[in-house]
């Protein structure tokens, strides 16, 4: 009887292992598992680019040089007096911004710098009063009453040597300038601006 027990225990497992051999064989058709394609990749988007602080102008930078300036004494040739010493006060500026092409102890006189500025490469000439623009009503091309003046406008004002104290100030303003420079002294007044 215990061989017959065995005997059944047996055939039960080899019926219950056939079974689900088969059955096993028969889910894995009926409902295969297809292999992984490898997933289609979303396209790349570009970075978004970092947006870079914007560099200033050359008429900016000029502007930005000419007004950190004010109060200060400015000019390359020491030996020239500050009662008349705005063209090379403006040199300086100039050179300080980068215009390049200046002489090192920079321009004596605003006929000579009208002269610069006219064949310079680096400076393009306007019409109209430009903040940032180099000013200029140049000795000896008025009606000879009075000397020339050059100086860097500004927004309210013109940045130029104050005659009075030696110092890069503001005390001409667009109307005032015209006024005196052009209406009295008959002196062009004409701008220029960096490239």
């Amino acid at each position: 009887m215990t061989a017959l027990i065995i005997g059944g225990i047996i055939s039960f497992f080899a019926g219950l292992f056939a079974f689900l051999y088969h059955y096993k064989a028969f889910a894995f058709q009926e409902h295969s598992i297809e292999p992984l394609i490898d997933p289609v990749e979303a396209p790349k988007q570009p970075p978004t680019p970092v947006e870079q602080p914007k560099q200033p102008t050359m008429l900016e930078t000029l502007y930005n040089t000419s007004k950190s300036l004010i109060g200060t004494h400015l000019g390359k040739d020491t030996s020239i007096p500050w009662m008349v010493n705005c063209a090379n006060a403006c040199t300086d500026v100039l050179i300080r911004t980068g215009i390049t092409g200046l002489p090192e102890k920079g321009i004596p006189g605003t006929y000579n710098l009208l002269k610069f500025l006219e064949s310079s490469t680096e400076f393009s000439e306007v019409n109209v009063y430009t903040v940032g623009a180099v000013i200029i009503s140049a000795t000896g091309t008025g009606n000879g009453r009075i000397r020339g003046h050059v100086g860097i406008c500004g927004n309210n004002s013109i940045m130029s040597n104050n005659s009075e104290t030696g110092l890069w100030d503001t005390v001409w303003n667009w109307k005032r300038w015209h006024d005196y420079y052009q209406q009295y002294g008959g002196l062009p007044t004409r701008f220029f601006i960096p490239k």
